[in-house]
């Protein structure tokens, strides 16, 4: 109880329940699906949001979801991306032991 009462206090964001991060992930969703739909173009963020407010409903693990769509935005963006990133998720080439 002291450890949950000091998270608290101190401005660390603790969520009692996972229904907190469920309320969370869709209240990030549904603005950036919106956006998303306004503009014409699903964004990263907008994404992953819904990945993880998906993920929550069902009880299904997310993290794999979430790094092969953040791998797949850097494609996009002309990234070099091998098949190391689709593994763990796109990282700059300076800190991935199988770039160059």
């Amino acid at each position: 109880m002291r450890d949950i009462v000091g998270g608290v206090m101190s401005g660390f964001d603790y969520s009692m329940s996972p229904m907190d991060s469920l309320g969370d992930s869709i209240g990030r969703s549904i603005p950036a699906l919106s956006k998303a739909y306004d503009e014409g173009e699903l964004s990263e963020t907008a994404l992953k949001a819904s990945i993880g407010a998906f993920g929550f409903a069902v009880g299904a693990p997310v993290t794999q979801l979430n790094r092969v769509a953040k791998t797949y935005f850097a494609m996009e963006e002309g990234e070099d991306v091998d098949w190391y990133d689709w593994l763990v998720g796109y990282r700059e080439p300076s800190s991935s032991a199988f770039k160059d």
